[in-house]
């Protein structure tokens, strides 16, 4: 048997409990009130039944008597006995209809279970008691309602950062509904802690973070967490406030594999990306992370994971075209293994899809991330990855993808930068790709880069026609 701190609930057979019990049964309230009073321990003292004042009370259908002990304390409204039973079980079982609701408006949890396993609503029907079971549904149902009514206006406050109005909300309700009223009934519901962080309101995270407060920090549908939302929100106090409750979600990926990074970096937030990098992370969440052609780096974020379609931060920002993002990821540097500090970012990292941030960022005609990735020691001259859909003839072409990227977007000054920085056509591909455009300019560009001087003709002797002179020409001098 215990209370409502569960403390044990003790046998008492004095004259004094005695008299308190007689005094409820006959429902005489101003003995029971001054008894009580002078004796405020009697409300934990159970007969040889195993019942409290108030469960005698409500086992009796006395309502006055109800009334009076809960207006005097409500320590033991949800107490149990030694069957684990509650006031509200006892009034269930005995078909005390208006003691169940007096019960139930005083804040009696209709979901204890006794030791039998069985709620309150559970006992009614055992019982055969259908209207004291209606009166149960009926006040869980407009307690259901209170509860969704209020998570709605929960999330409105979150959303706008109305710190007073989730004060109150939260303060309208009892610990055993806080999780419900903070994160709703099912995964599609918001919850408050995202509603929150995607709104960049620092001020109720900051609330929100209390120690009562049980948060759902993973979305279970699409595996974003309250770091994701943090990120979108592109507040860096937001971030930081998350980052310091829950540095372990830096390690998470949602379904779509991409982290905390990869959102940071689409986002084109230089602030966002310096805070999620140099973070003070405990020593515990440091890892050390493999990378090719040196000894691995000591972080908590590994920054050259790529998503489900392989497609790294870094690749992400030159995809997107935000320079700034770029620039702070590759001046970055950590710890290494071998204690050097050295930038943890690599540049020459294949998509899905066998293309390279370089690739990318050629085809989007961008000469900044151009610059900046070649500067940082991209090679220019790596081929498009060879794909399971592609041909054999197409697996054997070498040569650089960044150049034939550029041709396939028609970007001239794109060609004409890559061939200054050493890229080269070696099987013609990007030729071809030219030709097969019917982009004159280009074909110009690349046989340009082929042909060379020969007064002697030791090349081609006989085979020089007027023909071919037509077509050189037309290539050449067309405008």
């Amino acid at each position: 048997m215990s209370g409502s701190e569960g403390a044990p609930l003790q046998v008492d057979e004095s004259d004094t409990m005695q008299l308190i019990r007689q005094a409820v049964l006959f429902e005489n309230l101003e003995l029971v009130t001054d008894l009580v009073r002078e004796n405020p321990w009697s409300l934990s003292r159970v007969d040889r039944h195993g019942r409290t004042p108030l469960m005698l009370a409500a086992h009796n259908g006395r309502i006055d008597s109800l009334r009076t002990l809960l207006a005097l304390s409500q320590d033991t409204l949800n107490a149990s006995n030694g069957a684990g039973k509650t006031a509200l079980h006892l009034a269930a079982e005995a078909g005390e209809v208006s003691a169940v609701r007096q019960l139930l408006d005083a804040g009696a949890d209709a979901e204890r279970r006794d030791a039998a396993g069985h709620c309150a609503l559970e006992s009614a029907h055992i019982a055969g008691h259908d209207s004291v079971a209606a009166a149960i549904i009926e006040s869980i149902q407009l307690e259901n309602d209170k509860l969704n009514e209020a998570h709605s206006q929960l999330m409105i406050a979150c959303a706008e950062g109305d710190v007073a109005a989730v004060d109150r909300i939260l303060a309208d309700f009892s610990m055993k509904d806080r999780y419900v009223l903070l994160n709703g009934r099912t995964p599609e519901d918001d919850t408050a802690m995202f509603i929150a962080c995607t709104n960049g309101q620092a001020e109720v995270v900051r609330q929100l973070l209390h120690p009562d407060n049980d948060h759902v920090l993973v979305n279970q549908i699409n595996k974003d967490t309250v770091l994701h939302a943090a990120v979108s929100s592109q507040n860096v106090e937001v971030l930081r406030t998350v980052l310091e409750a829950f540095p372990a979600l830096v390690a998470n990926s949602n379904c779509d594999g991409c982290s905390c990074l990869h959102w940071a970096a689409e986002s084109g937030s230089t602030e966002i990306v310096k805070c999620l990098l140099e973070f003070d992370y405990p020593e515990k969440y440091i890892k050390e992370i493999d990378l090719l052609s040196y000894p691995p780096y000591r972080l908590a974020i590994d920054v050259n994971c790529g998503d489900n379609e392989c497609r790294t931060a870094l690749y992400r920002a030159a995809a997107k075209g935000h320079t700034e993002v770029l620039q702070c990821m590759l001046a970055f540097r950590c710890l290494f293994t071998d204690g050097e500090m050295r930038c943890p970012f690599q540049v020459d990292v294949y998509c899905s899809r066998g293309r390279t941030p370089l690739m990318v960022a050629a085809y989007n005609q961008s000469l900044p991330v151009l610059t900046l990735l070649l500067d940082a020691g991209a090679d220019v001259n790596l081929p498009l990855a060879v794909l399971d859909s592609e041909t054999c003839d197409e697996a054997r072409c070498v040569g650089s993808g960044a150049l034939v990227e550029a041709t396939r977007s028609d970007a001239v000054h794109v060609v004409h930068f890559l061939y200054d920085r050493g890229a080269l056509d070696t099987d013609n591909r990007a030729l071809r790709l030219a030709a097969k455009n019917n982009n004159l300019k280009l074909i110009r560009v690349f046989l340009t880069r082929l042909v060379f001087p020969d007064p002697e003709y030791k090349v081609n002797k006989k085979n020089v026609d007027v023909g071919q002179v037509r077509v050189l020409s037309e290539v050449f001098f067309v405008d």
